[in-house]
């Protein structure tokens, strides 16, 4: 199935595990350029090199804990490495 989401970024959060790294990796297999965030850095960063190896994708890992504003701020600016600004945020309550 082609999303047409080549030149698209997404932020998914909770993406170390679950719901979460399910989307980030489905997002990035559709070609979506992807910024993952979660508060395990270990396996944040496995969720991000599986997304690479699988589709090649451009994925930007950041470990944050959400419930700081200035981890939100992070996040977002870190999406801005990414070719173009967010497109969609895909959100994952723990």
């Amino acid at each position: 199935m082609d999303l047409e989401l080549g030149g698209k970024v997404a932020i998914v959060t909770g993406a170390s595990k679950g719901i979460g790294r399910a989307t980030a990796l489905a997002l990035s297999g559709e070609g979506a350029a992807v910024v993952v965030c979660a508060r395990g850095a270990a396996a944040l960063k496995q969720t991000a090199a599986k997304a690479r190896r699988r589709a090649g994708a451009r994925v930007v890992a950041v470990p944050a804990d959400l419930t700081r504003a200035a981890a939100i701020n992070e996040v977002v600016a870190a999406s801005s490495t990414a070719p173009t600004s967010p497109s969609t945020a895909a959100p994952r309550a723990a």
